[in-house]
């Protein structure tokens, strides 16, 4: 926990899906989760209290993310895929890329996945890093007593 270490966080909640990244690997684990947690939680509009309790966190902890500008050196199921733009950051999870039959085919997919179209990895207003990393992810939602 206390390894440097970027990351990105996925909320999913009853209303909407919020997600954050963080490229870089400049503070501990647990830092930099907790403040993308809290930048989710704090966007506007702010979560009510039994909004945030039937929420689920996703977690992506890598070493460092890597921009790729050829798809070729993207290993599906290894590496996980992040598609960021200004307005947009969208995860493709390496278990979920490891079914495509390229690094070609798994940037697309991600690409997708962030609701753009499969070329957009080549728009110069499009960033898709790549790294291998462990995920981490709630089961359920935790029922409010």
């Amino acid at each position: 926990l206390l390894a440097p270490a970027a990351g990105w966080v996925r909320l999913r909640g009853p209303v909407d899906e919020r997600a954050a990244a963080r490229l870089t690997s400049d503070r501990a684990v647990y830092s930099a989760i907790a403040e993308l947690a809290v930048q989710l939680v704090q966007r506007p509009p702010r979560l009510a209290p039994e909004e945030l309790a039937a929420s689920r966190f996703e977690i992506v902890v890598v070493d460092a993310w890597e921009r790729m500008t050829d798809p070729s050196r993207v290993v599906p199921g290894r590496h996980h895929l992040l598609v960021s733009t200004d307005e947009i950051c969208a995860l493709l999870p390496a278990g979920e890329a490891a079914g495509h039959a390229s690094g070609l085919a798994a940037v697309q997919a991600a690409c997708a996945a962030a609701g753009l179209g499969p070329e957009a990895w080549q728009d110069a207003h499009v960033r898709v890093d790549a790294a291998p990393g462990d995920r981490f992810a709630d089961p359920s939602p935790t029922p409010v007593p």
